[in-house]
């Protein structure tokens, strides 16, 4: 292993590669091959990806299917416009029309079509004297969608905070019934995590928790501000103890959480 493969990254993520492919020894294939090898492979591989073309994979299945799975799974898609290929074309739509990851590129001769000029694009340039320009180029656009999180991964924190959010709503509630000077807690919908700021917030307004409360290091940490709330709005006997049971609260760390 040499010193500059120590240095890149685990390979943890998957690049799809969206081109024309042509047959064994066409200049669209000899094209493609030199773009995957010279341009994308290198900068990807920096960013810990794998770079997968529907051609390189050894698949028994239906290569449409397995194209489609690609689309809709894969962290990154890169797609060479080059030759106006409609199967390439096809392909980018679909990407494009579930709104992830995606990067045109094209050779540096060729114009964009009008679909698609909109988008940042790379326009690329295989030439010895012009590949590290073409590399850097690539470079800066990956490394803008590489922070992208992918839906099936933030469904589950989004979950997370909503099972929070809901519990810090029903003991604001029963607060309220015990101190009618307690502003009464309206549903929220936490979707990110600065809508789980702005509840916090305005948990601080409404209960006036301190700051350090916000720092929630465990589940632990949670059931002690709640019960330290509880016991300050003198409600002790309205509040159901059941919400101060461990089981009533979702068991997760929530040290990764940045409120």
């Amino acid at each position: 292993m040499t010193t500059l493969e120590k240095q890149l990254p685990k390979i943890t993520k998957t690049c799809f590669v969206v081109t024309a492919i042509g047959q064994n020894g066409s200049p669209e294939r000899i094209q493609a091959d030199k773009v995957l090898k010279y341009l994308i492979e290198p900068v990807c591989r920096e960013f810990g990806y794998k770079v997968v073309r529907v051609d390189k994979e050894s698949t028994n299945g239906d290569i449409n299917e397995s194209i489609i799975n690609h689309l809709k799974s894969d962290e990154l898609v890169i797609a060479d416009m080059t030759g106006h290929n409609a199967n390439a074309f096809y392909e980018f739509g679909f990407r494009q029309a579930l709104g992830l990851p995606l990067i045109p590129i094209i050779k540096h001769t060729e114009k964009l079509p009008f679909d698609v000029i909109a988008r940042r694009t790379v326009f690329y340039d295989t030439d010895v004297a012009e590949i590290e320009n073409s590399k850097e180029r690539l470079r800066n656009m990956v490394h803008d969608v590489d922070a992208f999180v992918m839906p099936s991964q933030r469904s589950q924190s989004e979950l997370n905070l909503q099972s929070i959010d809901s519990k810090l709503n029903e003991v604001l509630n029963l607060l309220k019934k015990d101190n009618p000077k307690t502003k009464p807690a309206t549903p929220t919908k936490v979707k990110t995590h600065e809508d789980s700021r702005k509840f916090n917030e305005n948990l601080i307004a409404n209960l006036k928790i301190n700051n350090e409360d916000i720092k929630l290091k465990s589940v632990e940490t949670l059931q002690q501000s709640l019960q330290r709330i509880i016991t300050d709005q003198n409600s002790s006997d309205t509040i159901n103890a059941s919400f101060l049971k461990r089981e009533s609260f979702p068991q997760l760390s929530l040290s990764d959480k940045k409120f």
